[in-house]
């Protein structure tokens, strides 16, 4: 379950509308994909994704290491 709250303190970071246009593709990509067959790989568009947000918060290697040790 989803709750805004967990969201209220939450940095967003400011992106420019080409990089937003290309996550949103890259959302669609995966979409697409898992409608067609639930059980597509789709972990190469998401670890586009990863990297692009990662990039948006310039993130750096030791700080991506340690959020991507702390994800399921």
């Amino acid at each position: 379950e989803f709750r805004t709250v967990f969201m209220e303190h939450t940095p967003i970071a400011p992106a420019a509308e080409n990089t937003k246009q290309g996550l949103a593709a890259l959302a669609e990509q995966i979409q697409a994909a898992k409608q067609a067959d639930p059980a597509a790989d789709t972990s190469a568009l998401q670890h586009r994704i990863d990297q692009a947000v990662y990039s948006l918060y310039d993130l750096t290697p030791k700080e991506i290491t340690t959020l991507e040790s702390a994800l399921p």
